[in-house]
């Protein structure tokens, strides 16, 4: 009795028996073989996600650099057009200055003519 003595089956059912395990057998084969392809599909998915992380990780520090550079660029623009108006407001006071030199310079040369034309004429009467 046991496991050592010769099973009761018919030949025909025996037969069967045979092809069944031989089905299940090509079947574990084949399920072993997906589980693999799985597997391996798995890693690469990992793989691929790793690597999209880093190139996230890139993207996003570039895009936080571009965002600084912008932003420093900004504050350039703001402080240039700042300068460029205290530029005009002095040139515009400028322009009017020399508008109240030439003024003066023109008074001062009009004043000169009458003093010397009014010395001559005290010189005149004086010589007379």
């Amino acid at each position: 009795s046991g496991l050592a003595s010769v099973p009761c089956l018919e030949p025909q059912r025996l037969s069967e028996f045979g092809a069944l395990i031989s089905q299940l057998s090509g079947q574990r084969a084949a399920l072993g073989q997906e589980m693999e392809h799985s597997h391996e599909t798995t890693e690469a998915i990992f793989a691929n996600l790793d690597q999209f992380g880093v190139k996230h990780g890139i993207f996003k520090t570039e895009v936080c650099r571009l965002q600084t550079e912008v932003d420093v660029h900004a504050r350039e623009e703001q402080t240039s057009q700042q300068a460029n108006m205290v530029v005009k407001e002095w040139e515009v006071k400028h322009s009017a200055a020399q508008e109240w030199l030439k003024t003066t310079e023109l008074q001062l040369q009009e004043c000169k003519q009458k003093n010397f034309q009014v010395s001559r004429q005290a010189h005149d009467l004086e010589c007379r």
